[in-house]
């Protein structure tokens, strides 16, 4: 969040500016911060940023080969969910038929801020998480008196033209209407945490708000509990 704020702060565009605008205003701090935080800011896929970076004339094959290891990096980071370490990662992606080292992972992975959970930090995540799941239960009440008081949220797998696609949806207990809806190839940390800054933005960021969701791990992982506490006051999650 602190580095969305950053790159808002020095962009010369607006999230509702042109396409191409915001493009070459990203490209200008490419490098800078991660691929993800800049695509974030100004609601740009980074796939498409991908694209207008790779046709600018002064980058070069090594240029390229980091920004596609970042992409790899940033993928299986948030497969893990945010446990992989650099050797780790470098491991998985060598089973998958890219080739890399530990050594150069974990490069990659400074400039993008990520870092593992440690042993010690998730021994105390886990043990937050047993704490959350035994107090302030909906216990199957699902019935709210006001709107922005209690979301539910899930993520459901279905097939295209023979392609697997995930669709994170936010509901209000109140209304039971979508608050925010995303879809994505991969069932990852992002998708849930789009769709919660999506939701976040079109309430006007409400205040004293149960998050209720499963225990999957896009949902208890590190990064998406963050940014509840940042933005919300309690998280709930079923009991079984």
């Amino acid at each position: 969040m602190e580095q969305k704020i950053e790159i808002l702060q020095r962009v010369n565009c607006t999230v509702s500016a042109p396409l191409q605008e915001k493009l070459q205003e990203l490209a200008k701090l490419h490098g800078q911060y991660s691929v993800h935080a800049l695509c974030e800011a100004l609601c740009v896929s980074r796939g498409t940023f991908y694209n207008h970076i790779f046709r600018r004339k002064e980058v070069t094959a090594y240029d390229k080969r980091r920004v596609e290891m970042k992409e790899h990096i940033q993928a299986t980071f948030d497969e893990s969910p945010q446990r992989f370490g650099a050797n780790k990662i470098a491991a998985v992606l060598a089973d998958r038929g890219v080739r890399t080292s530990p050594k150069y992972v974990a490069e990659l992975m400074r400039e993008m801020g990520l870092q593992s959970v440690s042993i010690y930090s998730k021994r105390d995540y886990q043990k937050s998480e047993r704490l959350a799941k035994k107090q302030n239960m909906l216990q199957r009440q699902f019935k709210v008196d006001e709107p922005n008081h209690v979301w539910v949220s899930d993520v459901t797998c279905f097939k295209v033209k023979g392609k697997y696609l995930y669709i994170c949806v936010i509901l209000d207990l109140f209304s039971r209407k979508v608050v925010a809806h995303r879809v994505s190839p991969k069932n990852s940390t992002y998708l849930v945490t789009s769709t919660f800054r999506q939701a976040y933005r079109n309430r006007n960021e409400p205040q004293q708000l149960i998050f209720h969701s499963d225990q999957g791990p896009q949902y208890t992982s590190n990064t998406f509990r963050k940014l509840l506490r940042m933005n919300i006051f309690l998280e709930v999650w079923p009991s079984s």
